[in-house]
Protein backbone atom coordinates (compact mmCIF):
# COMPACT_ATOMS: atom_id res chain seq x y z
CA UNK A 1 0.00 0.00 0.00
CA UNK A 2 2.81 2.30 0.63
CA UNK A 3 3.98 2.03 -2.64
CA UNK A 4 0.87 4.14 -3.89
CA UNK A 5 -0.20 6.79 -1.05
CA UNK A 6 3.08 7.80 -0.23
CA UNK A 7 4.15 8.88 -3.68
CA UNK A 8 1.22 10.06 -3.99
CA UNK A 9 1.17 11.98 -1.21
CA UNK A 10 4.93 13.30 -2.21
CA UNK A 11 3.36 14.54 -5.37
CA UNK A 12 0.21 16.11 -4.33
CA UNK A 13 2.11 17.96 -1.80
CA UNK A 14 5.07 18.88 -3.58
CA UNK A 15 2.22 20.36 -6.64
CA UNK A 16 0.45 22.18 -4.06
CA UNK A 17 3.91 23.84 -2.59
CA UNK A 18 4.58 24.41 -6.29
CA UNK A 19 1.68 26.56 -6.86
CA UNK A 20 1.55 28.88 -3.45
CA UNK A 21 5.32 29.71 -4.58
CA UNK A 22 4.05 30.42 -7.94
CA UNK A 23 1.34 32.55 -6.72
CA UNK A 24 3.22 34.19 -4.49
CA UNK A 25 6.70 35.56 -6.71
CA UNK A 26 6.31 38.02 -9.71
CA UNK A 27 6.05 36.60 -13.21
CA UNK A 28 9.46 37.94 -14.34
CA UNK A 29 10.66 35.19 -11.89
CA UNK A 30 8.98 32.24 -12.82
CA UNK A 31 9.90 33.21 -16.26
CA UNK A 32 14.13 33.66 -15.28
CA UNK A 33 13.57 30.19 -13.15
CA UNK A 34 12.01 28.76 -16.45
CA UNK A 35 14.99 29.86 -18.36
CA UNK A 36 17.95 29.08 -16.09
CA UNK A 37 16.10 25.39 -15.68
CA UNK A 38 16.81 25.40 -19.20
CA UNK A 39 19.90 26.15 -19.86
CA UNK A 40 21.53 24.30 -16.86
CA UNK A 41 19.77 21.05 -18.50
CA UNK A 42 20.95 21.75 -21.75
CA UNK A 43 24.83 22.03 -20.73
CA UNK A 44 24.53 19.38 -18.10
CA UNK A 45 22.53 16.52 -20.32
CA UNK A 46 22.30 18.05 -23.50
CA UNK A 47 18.46 18.14 -23.39
CA UNK A 48 15.61 19.82 -21.77
CA UNK A 49 11.87 20.64 -22.95
CA UNK A 50 12.84 23.23 -25.79
CA UNK A 51 15.08 20.88 -27.94
CA UNK A 52 12.85 17.90 -27.43
CA UNK A 53 9.73 19.96 -28.60
CA UNK A 54 12.48 21.37 -31.40
CA UNK A 55 13.35 18.08 -32.23
CA UNK A 56 9.99 16.98 -32.66
CA UNK A 57 8.52 19.67 -34.96
CA UNK A 58 11.53 19.98 -36.91
CA UNK A 59 14.41 17.92 -36.73
CA UNK A 60 17.71 19.08 -36.81
CA UNK A 61 21.04 17.16 -37.88
CA UNK A 62 23.28 19.23 -35.76
CA UNK A 63 21.07 19.55 -32.68
CA UNK A 64 21.30 15.65 -32.62
CA UNK A 65 24.75 14.99 -33.18
CA UNK A 66 25.46 17.32 -29.90
CA UNK A 67 23.12 15.75 -27.94
CA UNK A 68 24.85 12.05 -29.10
CA UNK A 69 28.54 13.21 -28.39
CA UNK A 70 30.07 12.21 -25.28
CA UNK A 71 29.41 14.22 -22.41
CA UNK A 72 31.51 16.40 -21.11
Amino acid sequence: MTDTVLPSGQGLTLRTCGFGLASAIAVWVSVTAVILIEIVLSYLIRDNLFLSVLMLIYPVDGIRAWQAAPPL
